[in-house]
């Protein structure tokens, strides 16, 4: 999967519609590392098609959550398929309480045009038309930026309840786009804590050949473990009852880890193995 950061590199080529360079996303599938951009997210206030608020620092980002951006027109190059398929990925996301909220924003259609268009295609995300102030709030991300090179519409911008930046996550096609977007929500989050409490720090993970292990002088019983793919599909679901707790793995799988107990929830990226 090739994903870009920030100031990335030219990717696509295109005279305006957002086009694809294969030569770049099959010859060179590991030019660029993934990124978060050292730039914060700027704050902004906008208001859906339904009369809804939505302010990004208040709302999300304070309350531990990462916010994916999907900005677009009408008409825009794999729109009619890579927004149902965000639809699908915003629905596993919510049956397995990931902490993310999406906000679709379109600079250039009112918000007749939204409405019908999310009706016909079966959105029910949040949608913000240029009369709910999507023009103010997309503007840091487009044209000449500080997060990286603008290359046009679809496009998604991935933000971390630090307020970090995954600029512009692509691939070739529809499947890999949202794959992408999803790897970069799991990225944004695992570098958060999503609770502060004392026993985050003492929670231990240590890779092995063989698995990996989970433990703590205090687990609690039944306290509930999960392991998701980068994609967001749920790979294992453990039910917690000693303090120490050993799950198989091949040496390189790369999951993302939820533990939960009580009120105190912990999430990160699963250590490779060196």
């Amino acid at each position: 999967m090739l994903i870009w950061g920030c100031n990335n590199l030219e990717k696509r080529s295109y005279p305006i519609l957002k086009q694809i360079t294969l030569f770049l996303l099959v010859v060179l599938p590991e030019l660029l590392p993934f990124q978060l951009c050292a730039q914060q997210a700027p704050d902004f206030e906008v208001t859906d098609v339904n009369g809804e608020l939505h302010q990004l620092y208040d709302d999300y980002l304070n309350e531990g959550r990462a916010v994916v951006l999907g900005l677009f027109y009408i008409g825009a190059p794999m729109l009619d398929d890579m927004y149902p398929q965000l639809q699908e990925y915003a629905n596993l996301a919510d049956s397995q309480a990931l902490p993310v909220n999406f906000l679709l924003m379109s600079a250039f259609d009112d918000n007749s045009e939204i409405i019908a268009f999310a009706e016909s295609h079966g959105i029910s995300l949040p949608v913000i038309s240029n009369e709910g102030g999507a023009s103010a709030a997309i503007a840091p991300y487009t044209a000449e930026n500080d997060f990286g090179t603008f290359y046009g519409y679809p496009m998604f911008v991935v933000i971390g309840p630090d307020g970090t930046v995954v600029y512009d996550p692509w691939a070739g096609d529809v499947d890999g786009v949202i794959e992408a977007v999803g790897e970069a929500v799991n990225e944004v989050l695992s570098n958060v804590s999503v609770a502060d409490t004392a026993l985050s720090g003492a929670l231990r993970i240590a890779r092995t050949r063989n698995g990996v292990t989970f433990s703590h002088p205090a687990l609690s019983r039944g306290a509930k473990l999960q392991l998701y793919l980068p994609d967001g599909q749920l790979y294992t679901e453990i039910a917690l009852f000693d303090n120490e707790t050993f799950i198989p793995l091949e040496p390189r799988a790369l999951l993302i880890y939820r533990y939960e107990s009580g009120s105190s929830i912990y999430r990160g990226r699963l250590p490779l193995l060196q």
